[in-house]
């Protein structure tokens, strides 16, 4: 066991994409160096749906499953997921349609759906932050910066993988174009040099999750 939390346990990694172009092309990369589909999740607007116009403060939370084949045309829902759903994301679980509150419409696929809709306990039904916070381990402040985000359109990939990998990953999405965050980086043990961890890490020494930097 190489730290407390176990040498089985995945690390999150998060990349904020500004066009779905970018997003598109790290999700088929990701496919391309063998990440398991079963822990990509995607999240963007719902286009269909959004209405710039609007005061989505006081919307109410709301969802809807969808199949892989309802998302088959790049034009419904999203331009990320709509796009892949037929072929990339195809075999994911998890494809829904979302109304956030402070957000607006849209549409996620993947684990995170779970977390969104709050089938992660202890999680905040309705909210990106609470999600992450909640299911993925990222801080609070940089749950805030991603979810602030999606409310502007971005479109945010998040990855379960093994910690090992987690640096492959991050170099995928900022390859890819992803955003790069200035987030203050006060851990001794970060994952870029996993194999080098000693033994029993303390879990506050230790990054939570893989940021692009």
């Amino acid at each position: 066991m190489q730290s407390e939390m176990g040498m089985s346990s995945n690390v999150t990694v998060v990349g904020i994409f500004n066009t779905p172009e970018a997003a598109r092309e790290a999700v088929n990369r990701l496919r391309d160096r063998n990440i398991d589909i079963d822990d990509i999740s995607v999240v963007e607007r719902d286009l269909r749906r959004y209405d710039p116009n609007y005061d989505y403060s006081t919307a109410e939370f709301e969802y809807r499953e969808y199949s892989p084949e309802e998302f088959g045309d790049e034009t419904a829902g999203g331009l990320v997921i709509g796009a892949l759903a037929g072929g990339t994301l195809g075999a994911l679980a998890g494809l829904g349609a979302l109304v956030i509150p402070g957000i607006g419409p849209i549409v996620a696929a993947g684990p995170l759906v779970g977390a969104l809709i709050g089938g992660t306990t202890g999680a905040v039904a309705g909210t990106v932050v609470g999600a992450l916070i909640e299911a993925f381990e990222v801080p609070e402040e940089h749950a805030q910066v991603y979810g602030e985000r999606v409310s502007r359109g971005s479109t945010m990939v998040t990855v379960r993988v093994d910690p090992a990998q987690a640096y492959l990953v991050r170099d995928v999405f900022r390859d890819a174009g992803a955003e790069r965050f200035n987030f203050e980086d006060r851990y001794r043990y970060t994952y870029e040099n996993y194999g080098d961890w000693p033994q029993n890490v303390r879990e506050e020494e230790r990054e939570p999750y893989v940021w692009v930097r």
